[in-house]
């Protein structure tokens, strides 16, 4: 033991990324009403889970990834008084 309080193991978020998922069923059940709120407003009665899944992440990730882009370019300006 390394004497850092750790007991060895993986770590947290160590590995590759998980494609599977266990939802509560609170969360399973609002992302059946959301695929059925998407299918009515989109006229896609084949819209599967796993599509709508795939699509809110993506959108998540473009708007952090517009905010990392943004602080970037931000921390590159002249500051100006």
């Amino acid at each position: 033991m390394s004497g850092n309080g750790n007991s060895g193991g993986v770590r947290r978020g160590a590995g590759p990324p998980r494609r599977n998922l266990s939802l509560s069923k609170v969360d399973a059940r609002n992302l059946h009403r959301l695929l059925k709120h998407q299918r009515a407003v989109r006229n896609a009665p084949d819209l599967t889970e796993e599509t709508l899944v795939a699509e809110l992440v993506e959108r998540e990730w473009r708007e952090i990834d517009q905010e990392y882009t943004k602080g970037a370019e931000m921390a590159h300006e002249p500051y100006v008084l």
